[in-house]
Formats: structure tokens, C-alpha cells, sequence
């Protein structure tokens, strides 16, 4: 099991229904197999609140019926928890909550990794993201 970030947004492309399942690309399916049975953290970019907005834990993965190679990741139902306050991209020293979206001087980066709508967690960030969210 891991943490992980998942990218979700009021207007995704994706069939997602937030709190009920999360619709993923094959490209992110090793990455969030390794979710089940774990929390995530969602995460809305710039079309959406800008940050991380609240956490669910993942039930199951299943593959899409309507859509070849994509899939939905099932959430336990009940879990979505949102957050008392959103939490920017940015801690308020400047630097990246996430270790993999810091550039050379520790501040958010653009590109790359960032729009990555699944991306793997520590632990620590995990606990540091949902401290500053309550």
C-alpha cells in the first residue's frame, strides 16, 4: 500500500465522481494498484480550488467497460474526508509540500511532475499535507 496524490477536477475530462471512483489512464494503473487499501489526497490544479482539497481511501480498481484502457479506482465508500481548508501548492516557507514538484530552490515547479494526476507520496508528506488542511 502507498500514498499517492490524485489530480481531480470539477471539470475533468474523466468520469470521476469524487467520493465514489476515481477514472484513470493505464499509464497511472501500477501507481494507484499500489493505492489500494490506502488513503490518497486529491488535488485540484489551476481549474479547479489550486490545491489540496481533501483525502479518500481506495477500495478497488476495475476496468472500464465503456473506455479501453482506462480504469476506476472504487473508493470506500463513507471515507472522503474534505478538508477544513484548502491546502495551496506551496507551504508557507516557499518550498513544495511534495519532495518531486520542488525545482532547484525548493519552490513549486510547473511542468514535469506536476501535471502528473497520480503521484506517489511519503508518508511524511502524506501527514504534513492533511496537518495543514485541518
Amino acid at each position: 500500500m502507498a500514498h499517492a496524490v490524485f489530480i481531480q477536477n470539477p471539470n475533468s475530462i474523466y468520469a470521476d465522481r469524487p467520493g465514489e471512483t476515481y477514472h484513470f489512464p493505464r499509464r497511472y494503473l501500477t501507481a494507484v494498484v499500489n493505492t489500494v487499501g490506502d488513503w490518497v489526497i486529491l488535488y485540484e490544479s489551476r481549474s479547479g480550488a489550486f490545491g489540496y482539497t481533501g483525502i479518500q481511501k481506495i477500495a478497488s480498481i476495475k476496468p472500464d467497460p465503456k473506455q479501453n484502457d482506462h480504469y476506476f479506482a472504487d473508493v470506500v465508500p463513507g471515507s472522503l474526508e474534505t478538508f477544513e481548508q484548502i491546502v495551496p501548492r506551496g507551504k508557507p516557507d516557499g518550498s513544495a509540500w511534495e519532495k518531486v514538484l520542488r525545482g532547484p530552490d525548493g519552490r513549486p515547479m510547473s511542468g514535469g511532475a506536476s501535471v502528473s494526476a497520480v503521484r506517489k507520496l511519503s508518508p511524511e508528506e502524506f501527514w504534513s499535507i492533511c496537518k495543514a488542511g485541518s
